[in-house]
């Protein structure tokens, strides 16, 4: 774990933003000058950025788990792609899709919206009071825990309820899947693997995959795909196919 100690100003070390990074298979948490704790995922990028008006961290590609130390008057931000995250006392989950971004909330709540300025500089109790408005169309939510909302490019809907121990499963290097889309669960596979998992055929895309797998043992999830009747799997140097079982 690495550990950044602040001296003298607390905030200073990170006034001018710093990047952190995981490889393939590689998961870090580091600690930042005010007590909050940051937890990478493989595969992972973050820029920091901590001055005494707020504390923004950039999530630049992958998946990271944030505990933020409760300070009112000073802002604790996340952002990814087009959509910022605003911790209120919590923790919670990042996942940045290529096409998405998806947060879950595991303890405490956030504020969820597009990139907008007054969610990072709006104080605290005006937040809440304008979240508790609908009617203000704002283009935002506020996620508790046990919830999760997924951005995309246009709108925010509202949360839902979500298993946030499969979600947060890849902490104790696990993979769980629920009927997930085996596009998807490639995506994740190859966090950990050197040799990729490509499918070949887009007609297997959305084939659902379900079951608890190691990240760290790849074996079982390939001896998983290879067992079903309509998948074909082959193996390369580099590369894990599948396709369908008529293909050739």
């Amino acid at each position: 774990m690495a550990t950044l100690i602040g001296t003298g100003i607390r905030f200073l070390a990170h006034r001018d933003g710093r990047t952190y990074s995981t490889g393939i298979g590689e998961q870090r948490t580091f600690l930042l000058a005010d007590g909050s704790t940051v937890t990478l995922n493989a595969l992972t990028t973050v820029r920091v950025r901590m001055t005494p008006q707020a504390r923004t961290i950039t999530l630049i590609r992958g998946q990271a788990n944030f505990h933020d130390v409760n300070e009112p008057d000073c802002p604790f931000i996340v952002r990814s792609g087009n959509s910022s995250v605003r911790a209120i006392g919590t923790k919670f989950d990042v996942d940045k899709e290529p096409d998405r971004t998806v947060v879950t909330v595991l303890e405490g709540q956030v504020a969820v919206a597009k990139s907008l300025a007054w969610i990072e500089s709006i104080g605290r109790r005006q937040l809440l009071q304008d979240l508790a408005q609908p009617d203000r169309n704002l283009q935002a939510v506020l996620v508790p825990a046990g919830e999760q909302v997924t951005v995309m490019a246009r709108n925010i809907p509202a949360p839902t309820p979500v298993d946030v121990q499969a979600v947060t499963a890849w902490m104790q290097q696990r993979l769980v899947f629920d009927d997930t889309p085996l596009k998807e669960v490639a995506r994740q596979f190859n966090r950990y693997s050197k040799r990729r998992l490509v499918i070949a055929d887009p007609s297997l895309l959305g084939v659902g995959v379900s079951g608890s797998y190691s990240a760290s043992n790849p074996d079982a999830l390939i001896g998983f795909l290879r067992s079903q009747p309509t998948l074909q799997v082959s193996q390369t140097g580099n590369e894990i196919k599948v396709t369908g079982r008529s293909a050739r």
